[in-house]
């Protein structure tokens, strides 16, 4: 991986150059802020928490944010006509692949930061103060991180399957969503502390993080890295 920083720094310096990253960050956070505030009041009177709310909304809204962050990672090269070049560089396929996954999810990492600054105003800011924990704040962003990275591998691999952007979002955004409903525990039909589901009340008040949701979301993250190399590597023998 010796290639790694130098591959890494030319994708963040290209993503975080980008008009389109910055406004959907903004755009991310502003959302996250308006559906807290609106699942706060239908909460009211309920057991469940500030955390757990605020960690349900990141989880349900990540999925269309790391479509979107992934949805120009190959495509773009394509049109450019650079990812030919990219693939007769002396680089390995899984540095390429390891780079747009890390440039993707420092910019999910980045609107999650952003996400997070307005919940800390919030919290300082209103009256009278909300009671939550820092404990549980921090497993649910833990929790939410993890969702993040598995996502983002996952449109890394959806990247690879096409020339159109709307198509590898859309490909990113159907198994990522119906796995975030899952996380949240709001799938039709499925127990609310069921087997997917990270962001149980319980789990996150007292700031613990089941081992079943981080193992899986590692072994999905793992799955579509590997399964996104793969494919790399079978059309730089096609070339």
């Amino acid at each position: 991986m010796q290639h790694f920083p130098t591959l890494f720094r030319r994708e963040a310096l290209s993503m975080l150059r980008s008009s389109f990253a910055w406004s959907l960050t903004a755009v991310f956070a502003a959302a996250t802020g308006a559906l807290l505030l609106m699942a706060l009041y239908s909460a009211e009177g309920s057991i469940e928490t500030l955390q757990t709310l605020y960690a349900r909304v990141l989880i349900l809204l990540l999925p269309a944010f790391c479509a979107l962050a992934t949805m120009r990672s190959f495509p773009d090269e394509r049109q450019s006509g650079t990812l030919e070049t990219l693939l007769t560089a002396p680089v390995s396929d899984g540095e390429v692949v390891a780079a747009k996954f890390a440039a993707a999810f420092l910019l999910a990492f980045i609107g999650i930061a952003a996400s997070l600054a307005g919940f800390v105003l919030y919290v300082e800011t209103a009256l009278p103060a909300p009671v939550y924990s820092r404990t549980g704040i921090a497993a649910a962003l833990a929790a939410v991180l993890l969702h993040a990275a598995a996502w983002t591998a996952m449109g890394v691999l959806a990247a690879l399957g096409s020339r159109h952007q709307a198509v590898v979002a859309a490909t990113t955004l159907l198994p990522a969503g119906a796995h975030s409903l899952l996380a949240a525990g709001l799938a039709p039909g499925i127990e609310p502390s069921g087997y997917l589901n990270a962001l149980s009340v319980v789990h996150v008040a007292r700031g613990v993080l089941d081992s079943r949701p981080v193992l899986l979301c590692l072994a999905l993250a793992a799955f579509c890295l590997f399964a996104a190399t793969r494919c790399l590597e079978a059309r730089r023998w096609r070339l």
